[in-house]
């Protein structure tokens, strides 16, 4: 049995990745025209993947091992137009993705290909693709300061202080803001 810091460690850092990129899949799940039942669906099978392929991998190569969603995939899909086919057309799309990132790792010349890019442009393309959910909480103080502001500030704050403790803090602060403040339906676009 491992020491009890070292489950500690892993509980936290898994529930940190997890929870702070959630809302980007749940997002990019409805930006491609899935329900809220299916975005729940896809979320829980996305998870249960993750799982499985991390307790596989860590059997087979008796190694921990951790395996993690493509949040500036999800982030991409979040500021993606609708899917004309669907949801059905963006599950099929994930399918060809991940069968292609499958065998860019298994097929040499690939992998050389997607390696060729040159990182200042890989950095761009993502700079890119994150920069409209970075703008949203930005706009969203300006909407309703008294919801966001403690969130932002907390979050500002404790990543000062130590940047493990942003996304914790910021979710607490979330809580309280909602213990606080209860149906945050009744804030309108006018700034609460």
């Amino acid at each position: 049995m491992p020491p009890i810091q070292t489950i500690s460690t892993g509980f936290v850092v898994a529930m940190v990745g997890f929870f702070s990129s959630f809302p980007i899949v749940l997002q990019g799940l409805a930006a491609v025209g899935a329900s809220p039942a299916q975005a729940a669906s896809g979320l829980m099978a996305a998870a249960l993947a993750m799982a499985l392929a991390g307790i596989v991998l860590s059997l087979w190569t008796k190694m921990p091992a951790s395996v993690a969603w493509s949040t500036p995939g999800a982030a991409l899909l979040a500021v993606t137009a609708p899917v004309e086919a669907g949801f059905a057309g963006a599950v099929a799309g994930f399918l060809v993705a991940g069968a292609l990132t499958v065998i860019s790792g298994l097929w040499r010349p690939l992998g050389r290909l997607a390696a060729a890019i040159p990182a200042p442009l890989a950095q761009a393309m993502l700079g890119g693709v994150l920069m409209p959910l970075v703008v949203v909480p930005v706009l969203a103080v300006a909407e309703t300061p008294v919801v966001i502001g403690p969130i932002l500030a907390a979050w500002f704050l404790l990543g000062r202080i130590n940047k493990s403790l942003a996304v914790p803090g910021a979710v607490a602060a979330a809580g309280i803001t909602v213990l606080v403040y209860g149906d945050l339906g009744a804030f309108d676009a006018g700034g609460g």
